[in-house]
């Protein structure tokens, strides 16, 4: 059997491909993403438009999914580990970017706004907010702002206060009421 560090990209299975991914310099994790691309763009474009009947948003979702992969490859990300075959995660991924799409689509639909002519969502401005916020007991407070400053979603959220995704739901939802309690009455800055 001839070694897959020798062969072109093209040749190697899924599998090198991922190795290479993980464990190669920028150059080579660079082309073996290219050579998956090549490999699966069509394919996961097809499975994405069967889902959704704008070509353009079928084709985003196929895009995001090859962002998705980037962001897992190292330097960026601590790499991508398969517990299925390389198409399942592929195919899972579009498929949960095209539904996405779907219900950004769907929430936007006869509203006679087009969701990508909508403005970009500015973080808040830090004293602003952090005035706001004095009022919160302090576990309050923090996921507040990891949330809303940092953007974060609530598994990371968990991940980072070392708290279940339940607690953090709870503390933003608590914090939130208390908010708009406090807005009624007047006591927000």
């Amino acid at each position: 059997m001839p070694d897959a560090g020798k062969q072109p990209l093209e040749m190697r299975s899924d599998a090198e491909l991922v190795r290479a991914c993980n464990e190669g310099d920028e150059s080579l994790r660079a082309a073996a993403v290219t050579v998956l691309y090549e490999r699966y763009h069509v394919r996961l474009l097809w499975f994405a438009r069967c889902q959704l009947k704008d070509p353009s948003a079928a084709e985003e979702a196929v895009q995001d999914t090859f962002e998705y992969l980037l962001r897992r490859i190292p330097p960026r990300g601590a790499g991508l580990h398969l517990r299925t075959k390389l198409t399942t995660k592929l195919y899972n991924v579009t498929k949960h970017n095209a539904l996405a799409a779907a219900r950004r689509a769907k929430k936007y639909e006869g509203c006679g706004l087009d969701p990508d002519e909508l403005p970009s969502r500015e973080p808040p401005d830090a004293d602003a907010f952090e005035a706001i916020l004095a009022g919160l007991p302090p576990a309050q407070r923090e996921t507040l702002r990891i949330r809303f400053v940092e953007d974060c979603p609530y598994s990371e959220i968990a991940a980072r206060l070392r708290i279940p995704i339940g607690t953090v739901r709870s503390r933003i939802h608590h914090a939130l009421k208390t908010l708009q309690r406090m807005a009624a009455a007047g006591e927000l800055p």
